[in-house]
């Protein structure tokens, strides 16, 4: 929910898109009688932020919202986080 200001990914530079058309990935599959698939989910998830980028990528961590008085945390993400603009595979 955004109320006012902007949000991070109008900060972030979106560069070009690093995916193929799916046509072209399927042209390109049938050229040989063999092919190689791998599954490539989670590898953008063990990308390292650089540490002089890791502060605007900043959240609270709330232990337990029950307690009368709960810790807050300010913590910062290390990997790449997932839906980010200017991640290029997405």
């Amino acid at each position: 929910m955004k109320t006012t200001g902007l949000s991070l990914n109008e900060c972030l530079h979106v560069g070009p898109k690093f995916n193929e058309h799916i046509t072209n990935i399927l042209l390109r599959f049938r050229l040989n009688k063999c092919a190689f698939i791998a599954d490539t989910e989670k590898t953008i998830l063990m990308i390292a932020v650089a540490e002089q980028d890791r502060d605007i990528l900043r959240y609270l961590w709330i232990d337990d919202m029950n307690k009368s008085s709960p810790i807050i945390q300010m913590l910062r993400f290390a990997q790449v986080m997932f839906g980010i603009a200017c991640i290029p595979f997405w």
